[in-house]
């Protein structure tokens, strides 16, 4: 898989994907991003934390990175 577009620097900067809580951007932040900045607002992030780590888990990505 290759996300569009690349970085040319190798290594890459951090690519970081803002959005709130929803399946659909932890999707994308699970395939495309090196981390989250979330957007608060109608959902609390907190409960939703885990959610992401365990999708990223399940994708094969290691959480803590």
């Amino acid at each position: 898989m290759n996300p569009w577009p690349q970085p040319l620097q190798t290594p890459h900067p951090p690519i970081l994907v803002g959005g709130s809580p929803t399946p659909l951007h932890f999707r994308h932040i699970v395939e495309w991003a090196d981390g989250w900045m979330p957007n608060e607002g109608r959902y609390e992030i907190s409960e939703k934390w885990p959610e992401l780590q365990r999708l990223a888990a399940d994708s094969g990505r290691d959480p803590d990175t």
